[in-house]
């Protein structure tokens, strides 16, 4: 215990000897008397402009602050601003698109600087690559070029809008500006004639973003000359037509059939040198069942209407035949009613004997009679029970028991009334095989719309002709709701394929 006690002496006594030696070194780091810090600037802000940050702060109560510093880095950039001390703000300006550091230290009249604040703050400015300035509305929804002249098709004016305009050359080679207001976007679409098309039509445009302090002038925008289609029209002609590409070859032809239900006609604007528009030829229905003619969106049936006053008065030549009632009342100005008369082309068709042939249906369908859908009549039908559970889609597989060369099927709707209306199908998808073992899409699309109406008959025209023993139709449960329960059904009348 003794050599303990003599130990800790020795300790305390080495200790007290090299105090004086220690205090020496500490103050050849801190200098005489306590270290003193530049007070810190506060509530540092960063507010985004175009092309520049606006930073804000409160500063600190130290006296000795003479100067504030501001450093705006970026990677490999930094920029440092320097104000007096009494200011409270500074603007960085010529930014390019990046996200920006900002640091605000208080320098003191030694040079000395302050510490910043604990939490780091990052501003980027608005430029030509921000996504909200890209996003930004080019007030034109679509637009078409029409021999010399411009459709314009307007969106929905808003508060944000300074000032748009379009600057063109004219067919008399006069540069020409045509204001787009609010009023001028309260129309919805226009006409601008005389538009020397050969050349730029470029959009100018003033506005503001909602968290951006200053007006910008957002980037020129050339109207560009290939056209942009509906997807529904796209659809109409890739069933119809089997295009996909809609390049100069398909847009020069001359004439187009429209049968089904579609948002507008304003896509027929594309077709510079369209001298024929069929409406409806393809829906094979009689006069009794036009409740089921095709239809336009409300909304754009006066754009349609609008379009083709267009298209007749700079299409030089164009007809419109329409059959039945289809997209417009009977007795619509420019158009030809044609009423009914393409039914006779039922009867033209080179249809087959079908003696022999079968059907098979799976999944099996109780009582299932192959026969009703081959003898060409849509009152006789194959109708599987109605449910409530899951729904189903059935394979009919036409058995024609031997190789024949077939260019198409003729489809028919049950003809039905009542409650079995709502469960007509809306499209089929087929198949065929020439051994029952390797099975093909002969169409353009997946799935071939079907009219709507009871007893009528729709074309589905293979891509090309095909030899073939077997087709393949299938059909799916459409679901009908009333105020009960839920209703799952499908029905169909026949299936005839056809040569030509």
């Amino acid at each position: 215990m003794k050599q303990i006690y003599l130990l800790l002496g020795i300790v305390l006594l080495a200790l007290v000897g090299c105090r004086e030696s220690l205090e020496d070194t500490i103050s050849d780091y801190t200098g005489d008397g306590p270290v003193r810090y530049v007070g810190m600037c506060s509530n540092v802000t960063v507010e985004s402009g175009w092309k520049r940050l606006t930073v804000k702060w409160k500063n600190s109560l130290d006296p000795n602050v003479v100067e504030n510093k501001v450093t705006c880095s970026a990677g490999s950039y930094v920029f440092d601003t320097v104000v007096p001390a009494a200011v409270e703000e500074c603007v960085i300006r010529g930014l390019e698109d990046a996200s920006y550091e900002i640091t605000v230290r208080a320098i003191d009249d030694k040079g000395n600087a302050s510490l910043t604040t604990n939490e780091v703050k990052y501003g980027r400015p608005y430029t030509d690559n921000h996504e909200e300035v890209i996003g930004f509305t080019r007030g034109i929804m679509k637009h078409f070029f029409v021999k010399n002249n411009l459709v314009l098709f307007y969106g929905t004016w808003n508060a944000n809008i300074e000032r748009f305009w379009l600057e063109y050359t004219g067919t008399d080679n006069v540069k020409r500006e045509h204001e787009l207001n609010a009023a001028e976007f309260a129309k919805k679409f226009v006409l601008v004639e005389d538009v020397q098309v050969g050349k730029p039509v470029v959009l100018k445009r003033r506005g503001r973003l909602a968290n951006c302090p200053d007006e910008i002038a957002f980037a020129d925008y050339t109207l560009p000359h290939e056209p942009t289609l509906l997807s529904d029209f796209k659809l109409a002609m890739r069933e119809r037509y089997g295009e996909t590409d809609f390049k100069a070859d398909f847009l020069n032809r001359t004439e187009l059939e429209l049968d089904y239900d579609l948002v507008s006609l304003e896509d027929i604007l594309a077709f510079p040198n369209l001298t024929k528009l069929v409406l409806g030829k393809n829906r094979y229905m009689t006069s009794d069942k036009m409740t089921n003619s095709s239809e336009l969106s409300d909304s754009k049936r006066a754009l349609s209407l609008f379009c083709l006053d267009v298209a007749g008065k700079f299409l030089q030549g164009l007809e419109v035949e329409r059959y039945n009632t289809h997209y417009f009342p009977e007795g619509t100005a420019g158009i030809t009613d044609m009423k009914d008369a393409n039914l006779v082309d039922l009867d033209a068709l080179t249809t087959l004997d079908m003696t022999g042939w079968t059907v098979n249906c799976s999944p099996e369908v109780p009582g299932f009679d192959g026969n009703s859908l081959l003898d060409d009549n849509a009152k006789t039908i194959w109708k599987p029970l109605q449910h409530s559970g899951t729904a189903r889609t059935f394979e009919l597989t036409v058995d024609m028991k031997s190789i024949r060369s077939i260019n198409g099927l003729k489809v028919m709707q049950a003809d039905v009334a009542g409650v079995d209306i709502n469960f007509l199908p809306i499209g089929v998808k087929i198949r065929v095989s020439g051994n029952g073992i390797d099975w093909q899409n002969p169409t353009y699309v997946e799935e071939n719309t079907l009219g709507g109406a009871p007893g009528e008959a729709t074309l589905i025209r293979f891509n090309r002709q095909y030899d073939i023993r077997y087709i393949r139709v299938m059909v799916s449960d459409r679901r009908y709701q009333t105020s009960n329960q839920a209703s799952l059904g499908t029905l169909l009348g026949d299936i005839v394929p056809f040569q030509e």
